[in-house]
């Protein structure tokens, strides 16, 4: 410790012994360096904050389906809708810095010095609020530009979501379309089924499970008038073949209803 501090008195020392040279050096150097600053042309800034909402009126529809848009991408689209080259040959023409040029070179170069003094900033996380801002020498120079910049960016957004307004109309509407037509070929089907299956439906004559009840009483009914049908058949074939003789009870006037039957009659002899 007793080191450092002999070291730093031995600087304290050595300056102030040559504490003239250091100011022969010092006043020439300051004096040049404020002549220098006063010289130099004054600097105005102008600065202007803007809401930008960039999700569109498609975005409520689309929730789900379509990704959601970030603030860099609001920054990038107002960047993209105010540095292109016509929108900054129409702030020069607003401003009226188009009256200092005359050649299509000084044109260009007007063009990339705006681009290149025009600054954006802002919208960080959920922050929406953007900042435009200029710098030139002329205050009121400043103040038109970004004041124009504004301008256009409001028309520019405007048109934008006019046009998204009647996308989603559009959009809408043509939902609507497609579920009217759904629904109608769903009721078409439905009707169609009915019709197919009139008196077998809920309601129609009992619950659905009473319907199978009776439905299979139905068929097991059937399914006995067949089996009877079937040996009654067979019954008739035997007969007509001969295989069995048929015992049944004679009438009583065997003659009057068959004509192979006759009455007794006298045995010869």
């Amino acid at each position: 410790m007793q080191e450092i501090f002999e070291q730093v008195w031995g600087y304290v020392r050595s300056t102030w012994r040559f504490r003239w040279y250091i100011y022969l050096i010092a006043w020439p150097i300051c004096i040049g360096g404020w002549l220098f600053v006063n010289q130099m042309p004054d600097q105005y800034e102008s600065k202007a904050r803007v809401f930008v909402d960039t999700s569109s009126a498609l975005r409520p529809l689309l929730r789900g389906i379509a990704s959601q848009g970030s603030t860099e991408d609001g920054l990038q689209m107002m960047t993209r809708t105010l540095m292109s080259r016509p929108n900054l040959e129409k702030v020069a023409r607003m401003t009226d810095m188009d009256l200092t040029v005359s050649t299509p070179e000084e044109m260009d170069e007007l063009i990339t010095r705006l681009s290149k003094t025009i600054k954006f900033s802002g919208g960080r996380g959920k922050d929406k609020m953007y900042s435009i801002s200029y710098v030139d020498e002329d205050p009121q120079l400043a103040k038109q530009t970004v004041q124009s910049l504004l301008t256009i960016f409001i028309e520019s957004t405007l048109g934008d979501t006019r046009k998204d307004s009647d996308s989603a109309r559009k959009f809408v509407e043509s939902q609507i379309k497609e579920y009217e037509q759904r629904l109608i070929e769903a009721e078409n089907r439905l009707k169609e089924f009915k019709r197919k299956n009139a008196g077998r439906m809920p309601g129609e004559g009992g619950t659905y499970f009473a319907q199978i009840k009776q439905a299979r009483q139905k068929l097991a009914a059937a399914e006995l008038e067949l089996s009877e049908a079937k040996n009654l058949r067979d019954e008739l074939r035997r007969q007509i073949e001969g295989e069995e003789p048929v015992f049944g009870i004679v009438p009583s006037n065997p003659s009057s209803t068959n004509p192979l039957v006759t009455g007794p009659h006298p045995l010869d002899g």
